[in-house]
């Protein structure tokens, strides 16, 4: 039997933008632009096909993922900031679970054009902060 051949495979990769805080749930948008959500942000970020940022919405909690609904309104899923935010080397990585940050997770529904946050409200009210479907 023959011995198969390895290939290493080196991507070139082109960095667009720096200085987010633990992207996740990119979604391609038809003016090129990709809204993402940053879970140490936390927020609801646009980044241009120049590298610009733009914040969409203030999302309270640890928001990791995010979809376009059929009304055309962003999905956002939020951990409740259950995670530790943990820099190695100028990179942010989730560390371990953060029991006093924790606000509980939650589906949240972003108006596209006006960055509002629509749902129920969160078990800690009294912060003025989240809003959300629990």
């Amino acid at each position: 039997m023959a011995t198969p051949t390895v290939r290493e495979f080196t991507p070139e990769l082109t960095e667009i933008a720096h200085g987010l805080r633990f992207p996740e749930g990119p979604i391609a948008m038809p003016d090129g632009s990709v809204v993402l959500v940053e879970m140490f942000g936390p927020r609801l970020t646009r980044v241009r096909p120049d590298g610009s940022t733009e914040t969409i919405a203030e999302i309270p909690g640890g928001p990791n993922g995010a979809a376009v609904g059929p009304d055309g309104a962003f999905y956002v899923c939020n951990n409740g900031g259950s995670f530790t935010p943990v820099d190695l080397g100028g990179m942010v990585f989730p560390g371990g679970f953060n029991r006093d940050a924790y606000i509980g997770g939650r589906i949240q529904r972003v108006d596209p054009h006006d960055g509002t946050l629509q749902g129920g409200s969160d078990r800690r009210a009294a912060d003025g902060g989240a809003v959300g479907i629990r």
